[in-house]
């Protein structure tokens, strides 16, 4: 079980605000730029795989995402989606 210090890191308060801890995790993880852009030049296929998961949770009823930040959200899986085909791509 975690602790609320591992909660408080993530920015919520109680284990009970999932909502919270998606959006908290979303926010830094794959939307702040800066973070983004690192996650694509050293790891473009973790980055796909956070953003996977995020959706997976939002179809499974796990999370109810704004319409805003799911459309931001598939943007992102799809700017990292080219970015690891450009990479992979045979010459």
């Amino acid at each position: 079980m975690e602790s609320d210090a591992y909660h408080a890191r993530l920015g919520c308060y109680r284990c009970g605000d999932r909502r919270l801890l998606y959006e908290r995790f979303a926010a830094k993880c794959t939307l702040h730029a800066k973070m983004k852009r690192w996650l694509k030049e050293v790891n473009p296929c973790a980055l796909q795989n956070i953003l996977v998961k995020l959706l997976e949770a939002v179809e499974q009823g796990l999370w109810q995402a704004s319409a805003e930040l799911v459309e931001r959200l598939r943007e992102a899986y799809l700017d990292v989606e080219g970015v690891i085909e450009e990479a992979t791509a045979w010459t």
